[in-house]
């Protein structure tokens, strides 16, 4: 499956909520920030960002990873979205430690907590399951 199509899944969906939710998708530019998410909003007052992805293209990086994890340390939820996906509600639910390390500066980790952080990058590069990570 194509990431166009889990695109036009997770649009669908997130259209669905009506005003419960307000999403955007993201504008690539040269300008962007890498890692940044595809859609980003808030559901119910909670922040989301969801990182779509085809599960036979490109593999979840290291830099879409980490803001992911920036959004699950400041109370939002992180959602890796594989052909599996079908609603935002009825996602499998993760609470991973995300916390790594006691760094006064959110954006920074030591090299054995970067290492934590990239093995469960690359155990969802290897499942291809969709999940969400609060």
């Amino acid at each position: 499956m194509k990431e166009i199509k889990v695109d036009n899944i997770i649009k669908r969906d997130l259209e669905s909520y009506g005003t419960d939710m307000y999403w955007r998708k993201k504008q690539a530019n040269t300008y962007q920030k890498n890692g940044t998410a595809d859609y980003y909003g808030s559901y119910r007052g909670k922040y989301f960002s969801i990182e779509a992805k085809a599960g036979n293209g490109h593999p979840l990086s290291m830099a879409q990873m980490f803001d992911g994890y920036l959004v699950v340390k400041a109370g939002g939820v992180f959602i890796v979205a594989f052909p599996d996906y079908t609603t935002f509600t009825k996602i499998k639910r993760c609470k991973i430690n995300l916390d790594f390390g006691n760094t006064n500066r959110c954006n920074e980790l030591s090299i054995e907590d970067y290492g934590k952080l990239e093995n469960l990058c690359r155990k969802l590069n290897s499942d291809r399951k969709t999940v969400m990570f609060y």
